[in-house]
Order: structure tokens, then sequence, then C-alpha cells
């Protein structure tokens, strides 16, 4: 497939018939041969429009247009919102479709009532006393489920929204509407028979040998009703988006199966479990016959994650850019803790703690170290920001590289082992910075300036000074720092001779 290539439309027009003017004009889209229709004048075509959009509800959808469509003969597809809207203004009223279903039902109750004989043919007809209320019950629990499962109401979405944009707009989404409808044909399917109490029986072996053998050909029967119910080959998706993936072939023959099919669409529902379960039908595919290429142009986001889950094996979706930098799709938002943002680090703070007097106090006194306690701690404050920033400026100067779309699910989890390792590794470093500072300390015995590890011991006219190392007590043992890098000890404040400040 080429980008050049053109898409095939297929108008539904015929060529004009004249007609004799025998009633006045439609009211709606002004053609000619309009009768009154459920109280408003208007034509054949507007009669049935109105019939199946009479339960379209105006209050929770809108015009593309604000509600300015001209309604004519040849824009009255245009906008559905607008042409039912008109409907309602010439006065059709949908109280009088309605009623004629119940003239109509009260009509056939009169005929059937009024006849004095009932042939041997008809009695059989209508004689239901063969099944019994189990198997009736049965009956309608199928066709509930099917109803329940069914994707029609979900393509009726679809259409309803694509039916809302200008023609334009159409003619471009009607390929990616027409795989979107496709897919949820197929997929709706399963779910339908998952739910079938005769298929939770068996073995788990032969529900899989079920769905392989007889699914894709159910699928496929099963899109004969959805088609139906949902409208979709009158649609402008199924029009044109059909035709330029399959070819005006299978398009023909689609829409010949439609028109042969029987009208009783419950039939045709029960038919498919029949279909599902039957151990006579076999498609076999050749292992070695040649897989269709087809190619898709701009796929929008929902088309790939949809083929995605379809053919996970099969599915190729090249980049056009190879290679994105993290800073173009990655924000990262980063807190600290609140020691680090709080007045504590402050240097003004930090200054307002010295005392000249402070050596006077006794040496385990907290007002001694508490200047370079917090001095320390915005230290390492300042030293963490710093290995952060530098750290996020090279994580977001990388790039990750992939020749494939990658899928939400799995970018994701690209980007979230990204982050980890990221985190990780600042950790990392931080805590290697902690244990090189503690091992300096710790094994070339370095003497505090606060005397909390060693004392000197100060001999008047010694030659040398002697250090003694702190001990502690914890709990009911003495901590010695010479032999215990973990040694530590609660610091208090203590009233003494020469200290201030308390």
């Amino acid at each position: 497939m080429h980008n050049n290539e053109q898409i095939l439309f297929i108008s539904d027009q015929t060529d004009p018939i004249k007609r004799n003017k025998l009633f006045s004009q439609c009211k709606v889209c002004e053609t000619d041969g309009a009768q009154v229709h459920y109280g408003g004048l208007c034509c054949i075509s507007c009669k049935m429009f109105f019939r199946r959009n009479a339960s379209f509800d105006l209050d929770a959808h809108q015009c593309v247009f604000r509600e300015i469509c001209d309604i004519t003969i040849n824009s009255r597809r245009a906008c559905r919102y607008c042409r039912l809207q008109k409907c309602l203004a010439i006065g059709m009223q949908r109280e009088l479709l309605r009623a004629s279903h119940h003239r109509r039902a009260k009509s056939v109750e009169q005929i059937v009532s009024s006849s004095n004989t009932i042939c041997t043919l008809d009695l059989l007809r209508n004689d239901r006393s063969l099944l019994t209320d189990e198997q009736r019950c049965c009956l309608s629990n199928v066709i509930h489920v099917y109803d329940t499962k069914s994707p029609v109401s979900h393509i009726r979405y679809l259409l309803s929204t694509q039916s809302r944009h200008p023609m334009k707009m159409r003619l471009k989404m009607a390929k990616t509407s027409i795989l979107e409808i496709i897919i949820s044909m197929y997929q709706g399917i399963l779910p339908f028979v998952e739910a079938l109490p005769e298929f939770h029986i068996m073995k788990r072996y032969d529900q899989c040998e079920l769905i392989e053998r007889n699914l894709p050909y159910v699928g496929g029967f099963n899109g004969i009703i959805v088609f139906l119910d949902a409208e979709v080959p009158i649609s402008t998706a199924f029009k044109n988006g059909f035709p330029s993936i399959y070819g005006s072939t299978i398009v023909d023959d689609a829409v010949t199966i439609a028109r042969r099919t029987d009208d009783d669409l419950t039939l045709i529902k029960l038919l498919i479990p029949i279909l599902l379960f039957s151990t006579s039908c076999y498609i076999k595919i050749p292992s070695n016959c040649s897989n269709n290429t087809v190619s898709i142009h701009s796929p929008i986001e929902i088309t790939f994650e949809k083929l995605s889950l379809q053919y996970p094996t099969t599915l190729s979706c090249p980049c056009t850019q190879s290679s994105i930098r993290h800073d173009q799709f990655l924000l990262l938002d980063l807190y600290y803790r609140p020691i680090c943002t709080s007045q504590f680090v402050n240097q003004t703070f930090i200054s307002s703690l010295y005392d000249d007097k402070m050596s006077d106090c006794y040496s385990l006194d907290y007002r001694i170290m508490a200047v370079s306690h917090f001095q320390l701690i915005a230290l390492l404050c300042r030293t963490i920001k710093e290995m952060i920033s530098d750290a996020l400026e090279e994580f977001t100067t990388r790039k990750i590289v992939t020749n494939q779309v990658l899928s939400h699910s799995i970018f994701n989890a690209q980007i979230a082992a990204l982050v980890e390792q990221l985190k990780s590794t600042i950790i990392a470093n931080i805590k290697h910075i902690n244990d090189f500072l503690l091992f300096n300390i710790v094994e070339n015995r370095i003497y505090l300036g606060l005397r909390t590890n060693y004392f000197i011991q100060a001999v008047p006219r010694a030659p040398t000074n002697k250090f003694i190392p702190a001990k502690y007590k914890t709990l009911n043992s003495m901590c010695s720092c010479l032999t215990n890098n973990n040694c530590v000890h609660q610091a208090g404040i203590y009233n003494s001779t020469g200290c201030t400040g308390v």
C-alpha cells in the first residue's frame, strides 16, 4: 500500500427516476412525493429515518456544525442530529410510532381470534408445547447472554461519533473506523463463548481445541448479525474504508450475504453456539501458506493498541525517529526531607547558636556541638542536592532508543525501570560518601574537635600528651571509641560552673 493510492468511494446514489408529483413536498428534505407519516408531511426516506432514530437522545448529543445544517435531499445524511430535530419540528411524534406498533399487534390479534378454523399446518407452526419450560429458559438465557456480550452498542457508538464529524474527516477516518469495527466484531464473540455454562464444564484442553478450530469462522458468521444490527453497511466507514482494505469484490460479497440473511436474527443467534460446539466443521490452515501483509499509514493510537493485542507476534510498526531524549517525555518532581528545606540549615539560625563561652561547658553538653551539628546537616543537604542535580542533568540528556513503536504497558515498564535505576544509583553514591568519611575518621583515629571520641591528657613538663579513648555506657556494658565505630551516647544540657544559657 502506498501513500499516493486513492481511496475507493462507493456511492449509493442511483440514476434519478422521474416521478409524478402525486403529493406535496417533504418538509424535511424538500423532495417530492411526500405523505403524512407519524404526524408530519415527509417523504419515505425521512419516514424510515425517523422510524430508526426515534429513540435517539438529542439531549445527550450535539451537532458538530452548531445546529446550522441545511437539510436537503443532497445533505440529509450529513447530520443525524439536525435531521431528527427538523422531523420533530414539523410535527412528527414518537408516540405515534409506538401507537402504530400497538395497532398492528391488535389487528393481528383480532385476525387470529376471528378465524373459526385453524388448519393443521398453522397449528403445528404455532405450537410450542414441544419445548419444555427448562428448554425455553435455556434458549432465552443464550439470547440474553449474546445481547449482553454483543459489541453492537460499541459499534453504534463508533459510527455515531464518526457521523458528528465533517465529511472530509469522516472519509479520512473511514479506514481506521472499519478496522476498529472488525476487531470489535471478532473480539466480541469470545466473551459470549466464555459466558456459556456448557463451555465451563469442558476440560481446559477441550476448550482450547474448540476455540482454535471453530472460533475463526464463527467470528465471521457473528459479523453478519453485528453488521445488520448495527447498520454498518449503510455507514460511511463501510462504504469507503472497507473497499480500501479488502477490495471491491469482497465488499460486493459482504453486501450480498447481508441481503440474503434471514430477517429473524434470533434464529441466527441460536445457530452461533450450535456451530461453535460442532465437531463436524474444521478449517485447516496450511503451515506453508503465505501471509498477507496489510499496511496502514498514519494509524492512530487506539488502532495500534488493538492490533497489538490481536497480532502480538506479527505486528510491526517502525519508528521514523529511533531515539528520544528523556527530558522530552519525562518530568521528574523532586522533594527533599523537611530538614533540608527548613530554617535549621539556614546560616543565620546556625550562627545564632554560637557562644564564645561554650568551651566552659561540659564536653557532652549539646550546646557545644549544636553549631557543628546543624552545620554538618546543612553541608550534607547541600552536597546531596548537588549530587542529585548532577545525576538528573546527566539522566535527562540520555536517550531511549527503539526501532519499533512501544505499547503503553511496555513503555511505562521501561521508564519505571530507568527511574528506579536512577534512584538506586544516587542512593548508592550518597552511601559511598558516608562510608568513606566514616572509614577515614575511624581508621585514622582522627581527633574530633568536640572531644567526644578521644580526650587529651596533658601532663605538665611532659614531652608528649596522652590520648585517652572515650568510653560510654550503653545498656549494661561499656562502649569504647577505640574498638567500636558505632559507639554512641545521649547528649544533654548540663548545669555546670561557667556554662550559661540554661
